[in-house]
């Protein structure tokens, strides 16, 4: 029977009496008897950590912190959620995300052309790196009515020489095509220069 080959012995942690276990992967580790000890022993301790937590109030707010069964019992769950987010949360990647093929980099405070969302009531922010890379190369924020464009057509590729800004309004082939077509002049230029340095 495929009973027989699944039983096995084992030793209670608390009395080290021999019990046999059904289940070769079982979490046993009491005998019954012992196993209601520490059931009991279980519940007492916890009913001892509601009774001293009743009277804590949250380190940020101040507000009257309810028994939970967290790992932060100094702060209510939206403080502790606030003071780690972002940079401060453990499951921080360097505050890049990529969504539809474009970068987008996390930024604590607002910007004109962020994604805003909110969690827990709080916004974060997260910006478009193509965005943040031409104002960064240029000094000046990008104007409200001009469009980034990514020359190669490599919506992640973020290198400076690969952005331009371009008009929206007039953000037609014939704009880009001036643009490429300047870009292409460009890498002539430098590919010119390399064959004449061999």
């Amino acid at each position: 029977m495929w009973y027989n080959i699944c039983m096995r012995t084992i030793k209670c942690i608390k009395c080290q009496r021999e019990i046999i276990v059904v289940h070769p992967r079982g979490a046993t580790k009491y005998c019954p008897t012992c196993a209601i000890i520490a059931r009991q022993e279980r519940d007492k301790h916890y009913r001892e950590r509601k009774t001293t937590q009743a009277g804590l109030k949250c380190k940020s707010c101040g507000k009257q912190l309810s028994w939970h069964w967290g790992k932060h019992p100094e702060m209510c769950s939206k403080c502790w959620g606030n003071n780690h987010r972002g940079i401060n949360s453990h499951a921080w990647k360097g505050g890049l995300s990529c969504f539809s093929g474009y970068m987008y980099r996390y930024c604590i405070e607002p910007h004109p052309r962020a994604m805003s969302h909110k969690r827990k009531g709080q916004p974060f922010y997260y910006v478009p790196e193509h965005i943040l890379v031409w104002e960064e190369t240029h000094n000046r924020p990008l104007p409200p009515d001009h469009t980034v464009h990514h020359l190669n057509g490599i919506k992640s590729d973020n290198r400076p020489e690969n952005l331009v800004a371009l008009p929206t309004k007039r953000h037609s082939s014939g704009l880009v095509n001036k643009a490429l077509q300047k870009r292409v002049r460009e890498l002539e230029a430098i590919i010119a220069q390399m064959r004449l340095q061999l």
